[in-house]
């Protein structure tokens, strides 16, 4: 944005001699004091007073203020005047407006009860004849809201005792309505289509809607004929303001014409007067150098004519050193980023005498090298007769607002990223976000990440439809979140949490952790997050937790160093006989055995203190019968003291194990007694052998020389006896070296 800025030059009768254009630059480089540029005719006059010639004649400059002042006096004392009764007019037609607004809100409300309670009536009756749980949705929704707009109407009638006092009994009624739909709808739930027919045809519902109905209509009479008076007020209030309004402006108007006639007729008369001084007031152009930006003048030709203060100081340039110089050559500027010579506007301005503003990044070299960024526009400057007479140059030193404009673009850039971070993080965490903005209008915003969409099987466009998310809740759910609901809206809680259970459309379902937070602003405004967790997959392995938990043979225990177990598997039954509430409730040291009890603590103490592992440790507990069952451990202590435990029953093991010593005991002995009887027999064996042998060799060796020295003489039949007897011999033989071999 930029302002376009003229100073004008006056005679001290007020004729325009020169009006000067000064560039047109940005309305920031304004404080408010650098605004004493813009000189009032006034100023002007007064400068001109101590330098021109005193005229023959007498200046009445004191009757031409009299009359000024007197004439605008009276026009801003009658707009004044106009001013405040049209303010009370206003405020009063607000006040009328906000009377209407309440009343109209009174009958809103009033509609919306009838019509609540009508959808509730509807809903229990649907629901008494079909048992549909469905019509009971839009009972339940009415139910929820109800309190919301008794109260919005209590407090819209807060200031009319009457109204008060019917919409106590209005409250009432609206309960005994619900207690009755309550009971209607209880009464099918538990005794079916006659029960509730029953409870219908009591009448008492019946009774209780036409007394809401006449309370209502009651109310809405009386708010209706209020309203009707409170329009007229606004009517009359409209057009008091009106004809006050029209008919001051138009008298303050009239006044400031006759006082500008009367002006204009005396300014006239001065013109001859001050037409002598018009050139010399030409030169009041060092009136720029009171203004707080940096002013160069040019002539025609482009040559430097004046130049304020500031001017010098940027330039670095003398006043006196830079007059007749070409603009070029004292005010030398260069693009910040390129560093080519930037055009200056002086010669375009002359071509098409129009205001011209100078390009951003522009860099001013000083005289002595020094830069600085600027912002430039540059302006012509007429005579009376719209004659160029030269250009006028704007600049000012903008190296601050540059540095912080490229501070403030780094620090946006910043927060983009962060913006951007932020998001990334929304939408990449696995857990659902939801946030849910409502302003005090009731428009309402949501942002929401993929993972809630995901876990609820949603689009964007589907989250934001109507009870969205209480549409895919499991119907046994619903009341418990409602009652939270409930208590959320009427500001008893902030917070709540629970778990859940979403129907998807394709009929699965899945387990949630809902964790809903509210924050309703100072301005009204409401703020709902909620955070969904799918733990369908922890719950399921919870459930098969539990399950091996239930089903394991052996005993699984988690222990405390307080001497109690946390928790027990049914197999304590099956293994010592005592129920898991029994055995919860003994410490677990009375029923370890008198001879294992200090080895069982040494153990529980070295678990705790040290942390170790217990691999094996055996120890006897009492069986509910009176028995010891021998119990073999493995343990695992944990940070928080608790100790996770599995034992085994080994007493039928460790009996097993006693009778194999006793029978290896048994059959050691057997085996001495064997090695015994081995050693007589092969003393036996040995013993035998010798002794067979020597007779055995005689019988052979006879058998022999027979052969030999008696063949000829013997029978065939005594050679037969002989070879029998010689084939026996060595039979014999070979069963000694046998029975040698055996032993």
């Amino acid at each position: 944005m930029k302002i376009a800025i003229d100073v004008e030059l006056r005679l001290a009768s007020g004729k325009e001699v020169m009006r000067i254009g000064v560039a047109s630059i940005p309305w920031r480089s304004f404080a408010p004091d650098e605004l004493r540029y813009r000189r009032t005719p006034v100023a002007v006059r007064s400068f001109m007073e101590n330098q021109m010639p005193s005229s023959s004649q007498p200046v009445r400059f004191w009757s031409i203020q009299r009359k000024i002042q007197a004439g605008f006096g009276f026009a801003v004392g009658s707009m004044i005047i106009v001013a405040i009764v049209g303010y009370l007019a206003v405020a009063r037609s607000r006040e009328n407006a906000a009377s209407l607004e309440l009343t109209r809100g009174v009958i809103d409300s009033l509609e919306k009860i009838l019509s609540r309670t009508t959808e509730a009536t509807n809903g229990r009756l649907a629901f008494a004849v079909t048992a549909d749980e469905s019509y009971l949705e839009r009972y339940l929704e009415s139910v929820e809201t109800m309190p919301v707009i008794v109260e919005r109407l209590r407090s819209l009638v807060a200031d009319d005792r009457e109204q008060l006092h019917r919409a106590d009994e209005l409250e009432s009624l609206v309960q005994q309505h619900h207690e009755n739909s309550e009971e209607v709808i209880e009464a099918r739930r538990s005794g079916g289509f006659e029960a509730a027919r029953r409870v219908i045809v009591s009448g008492d519902g019946k009774q209780i809607q036409e007394r809401l109905r006449i309370a209502i209509e009651e109310m809405r009479r009386v708010e209706t004929t209020v309203l009707e008076k409170r329009e007229a007020q606004v009517a009359r209030s409209a057009t008091f303001a009106q004809t006050v309004i029209i008919g001051g402006s138009v008298i303050a108007f009239a006044v400031v014409g006759l006082a500008s006639l009367a002006i204009r007729r005396d300014f006239a008369g001065r013109l001859r007067t001050e037409q002598a001084l018009r050139r010399s007031e030409e030169s009041l152009a060092v009136t720029l150098h009171s203004i707080a930006d940096a002013v160069l003048a040019t002539d025609t030709a482009g040559k430097v004519t004046r130049m304020n203060r500031v001017a010098e100081r940027l330039t670095g340039w003398k006043q006196s050193e830079a007059l007749n110089r070409p603009i070029a050559e004292v005010f030398r500027i260069v693009n910040e980023e390129t560093r080519a010579p930037t055009p200056i506007l002086v010669d375009r301005v002359l071509e098409t005498g129009e205001l011209q503003g100078l390009a951003n990044h522009t860099v001013l070299i000083s005289r002595d090298g020094d830069e600085c960024a600027i912002a430039d526009s540059a302006a012509p400057i007429r005579d009376r007769d719209g004659q160029i007479l030269g250009v006028v140059l704007v600049f000012r030193d903008v190296s601050s607002e540059r540095a912080a404009e490229i501070k403030l673009a780094t620090v946006m850039a910043e927060l983009a990223r962060e913006r951007a971070r932020l998001k990334f993080i929304f939408d990449s965490v696995p857990i659902g976000i939801s946030f849910l903005e409502i302003d005090p209008k009731g428009r309402r915003t949501r942002l929401i990440n993929d993972a809630h969409l995901r876990i609820c099987g949603f689009t964007a466009e589907e989250a934001d439809a109507p009870n969205a998310f209480y549409n895919i809740s499991h119907p046994d759910d619903r009341e418990p979140q409602a009652i939270l609901r409930r208590q959320l809206d009427a500001g008893e809680i902030n917070h709540y949490s629970l778990d859940k259970r979403y129907v998807m459309q394709d009929g699965r379902i899945v387990l949630v952790m809902l964790t809903f937070q509210r924050q309703v602003r100072e301005d009204g405004s409401v703020e709902d997050l909620s955070i969904v967790v799918d733990i369908t997959e922890r719950k399921e392995a919870i459930a098969q937790l539990e399950h091996f938990f239930s089903l394991s043979l052996d005993f699984l225990c988690i222990s405390s160093p307080d001497g109690y177990f946390k928790r027990v598997s049914a197999a304590v039954t099956d293994i010592l006989g005592w129920g898991t509430d029994e055995f919860l409730a003994t410490p677990y040291l009375e029923m370890v055995h008198p001879d294992d009890l200090e080895n069982t603590k040494r153990e529980v103490a070295r678990q705790i203190l040290t942390g170790e592992k217990v691999l094996e440790f055996e120890n006897r507990y009492r069986h509910k019968n009176g028995s010891w069952r021998v119990l073999s451990w493995r343990s695992v202590p944990h940070t928080d003291g608790l100790m996770y435990a599995t034992a085994r029953d080994v007493t039928e093991r460790n009996r097993a194990e006693e009778e194999i010593v006793r029978l290896n005991e048994q059959l050691q002995h057997h085996a001495s007694q064997l090695e015994g009887a081995n050693r007589e027999l092969e003393a036996f064996s040995y013993s035998v052998s010798h002794d067979l042998r020597a007779p055995l060799r005689h019988i052979q060796g006879y058998v022999a020389m027979l052969n030999r020295e008696a063949d000829a003489t013997l029978s065939e039949k005594a050679r037969r006896y002989l070879t029998t007897i010689s084939d026996s011999g060595r039979d014999m033989s070979r069963l000694i070296d046998d029975l040698l071999s055996f032993s």
